[in-house]
């Protein structure tokens, strides 16, 4: 079961059909995006600083820089929204670096 399911006959290799349908989708896909990217980076770094507090914030920077690196990857496969771009940037490693804050947080009331 999917949200927001591609339609029948999407070649996803297809520069040219991806565009057309991201041009195509909601807003709310959108912002079912973005709460998706955020989830996934603020449980990493939080994971990778709870799990490993000797090295500070270190865990989640690297792992900012990875989702980061990740979303780039995405962004430049085919053509985005402008404001997706700007979300995805700020997004991937600020909530990276917001789950280790948290962490780092929980592990001085131990």
């Amino acid at each position: 079961m999917m949200m927001f399911p591609p339609p029948p006959g999407l070649d996803m290799s297809n520069p040219t059909q991806m565009e057309a349908f991201i041009s195509s989708v909601s807003a709310g896909a959108f912002v079912m995006l973005i709460v998706s990217y955020s989830v996934g980076p603020f449980v990493g770094g939080f994971l990778g600083v709870f799990l490993d507090s000797s090295t500070g914030i270190r865990n989640a920077a690297i792992l900012a820089g990875i989702f980061l690196a990740a979303g780039a990857m995405n962004l430049l496969s085919f053509k985005h929204p402008i404001w997706l771009a700007i979300a995805v940037v700020i997004v991937l490693p600020g909530f990276a670096l917001l789950g280790g804050k948290v962490a780092q947080m929980f592990g001085k009331n131990k």
